[in-house]
């Protein structure tokens, strides 16, 4: 196995991190414009926070400017290429000792795959750009609808005051007015986060969400590559697929069989002297979607030498297939509720930068919290603190 669902998700999650982190310091920023001024009688306060939307959107942007984006993508990129050659590496160095490959040059000096980091450099840079530009108009969005919350919030809520003669009385509900109004509105922008994509069917993706999907993708794609370009480096255009249960059905017809990369057809021998068919890995559902080596696809490829390898080992049972299926989704539950506590947290935090000391999100945090506890001390994992921390890439930014 060239790369494992484990290795592809700690390799993306810094980028899920970061966007996450990215994220949440823009909400709470958000929320502390919200809640200055909010004493002003609601028409100047409204006009004041339309004229400091350009100034809040400036902030925005030199927030974005600080995180390490090009450190990130470099070390997600040699991580990649060093975790789908680890095993083979050494296989394809055994066939160039036999005789059966072409001796290539070492790793860090291949043309191939210092082309491809180069691609995926800039196509990784690009798309966190296209996020960062929409992200700041998401902000904008998110800003002016919270501004129109606000005071439609608490024009609902002090309908009748002025019914009341008692000053004092009726100033005293206003402000309780002004503060549940930017309770809620804030609440609410935390609820529904600041889009940084949206895909053909309109849907609306968080920063952190578009970053964990984008990256663990793209990493399996380049893990894909990074096979097939090394495999090329040695003179050797043959892989074959591995198998495993429960594959898709536009893949599972592919399992266990040798592929030409090159588009050839023919007979290979293996270690055995047993001779095996190939066909053009294009003959495949390769380059679809829902394909072999497509999206969410469980398949990697490994080099087939001729006279020195063998075909793929038998699936794995289902019982030892349930347990990788069983750790890999723990890993996401704890994920989720690593999230679940973050927004907790981004929630109070915007709160008091806002002016408002609110027990209701307090008592959030300690129940998500209480949530991993249990989550913990039933699977038996280990808790990672870091993860449930709001900004976790503050002191890297510099």
């Amino acid at each position: 196995m060239i790369i494992t669902k484990e290795d592809i998700l700690k390799i993306a999650e810094p980028f899920e991190q970061m966007y996450g982190d990215m994220s949440n310091e823009i909400l709470i920023l958000m929320a502390e414009f919200i809640g200055q001024d909010i004493d002003e009688p609601i028409d100047v306060w409204q006009e004041k926070k339309i004229k400091q939307i350009q100034i809040l959107l400036k902030m925005v942007r030199n927030i974005q400017k600080g995180y390490p984006y090009l450190r990130l993508i470099n070390h997600a990129l040699n991580e990649t290429v060093d975790e789908s050659l680890k095993e083979v590496e050494p296989a394809l160095k055994k066939g160039a000792e036999a005789g059966m490959l072409s001796v290539a040059s070492d790793v860090a000096s291949s043309l191939s795959l210092n082309d491809l980091k180069k691609i995926k450099k800039q196509e990784f840079a690009k798309t966190f750009a296209n996020m960062n530009s929409e992200m700041v108009n998401g902000v904008n969005q998110s800003f002016n609808k919270a501004i129109t919350n606000v005071v439609v919030k608490y024009n609902q809520k002090t309908g009748r005051m002025y019914e009341i003669l008692d000053d004092a009385v009726r100033k005293t509900l206003e402000g309780q007015a002004r503060q549940e109004a930017v309770t809620e509105t804030i609440r609410q922008m935390i609820e529904e986060n600041i889009p940084a994509f949206v895909d053909k069917a309109g849907r609306k993706w968080s920063a952190e969400a578009y970053a964990n999907m984008y990256s663990r993708t793209n990493v399996h794609n380049m893990a894909i590559e990074t096979v097939n370009k090394r495999n090329e480096d040695y003179g050797n255009d043959l892989i074959q697929v591995d198998k495993h249960a429960g594959a898709r059905p536009l893949c599972a017809p592919y399992q266990g069989k040798i592929f030409s990369t090159s588009g050839r057809s023919g007979t290979v021998e293996d270690a055995f002297g047993k001779k095996h068919r190939f066909k053009p890995l294009s003959s495949t559902s390769y380059g679809e979607p829902a394909g072999l080596f497509g999206i969410n696809c469980g398949h990697n490829p490994s080099p087939f030498i001729p006279k020195v390898s063998n075909l793929v080992a038998k699936p794995l049972t289902k019982e030892e297939k349930k347990e990788n299926d069983r750790i890999y989704q723990e890993s996401q539950q704890q994920r989720a509720i690593e999230r679940e506590i973050r927004k907790a947290k981004t929630e109070e935090i915007a709160l008091k930068k806002a002016g408002i000391d609110d027990e209701k999100a307090k008592q959030k945090v300690k129940d998500k919290q209480a949530k991993m506890r249990s989550f913990i001390k039933e699977t038996g994992r280990t808790r990672r603190y870091d993860r449930e921390q709001v900004i976790q890439l503050k002191e890297e930014k510099k």
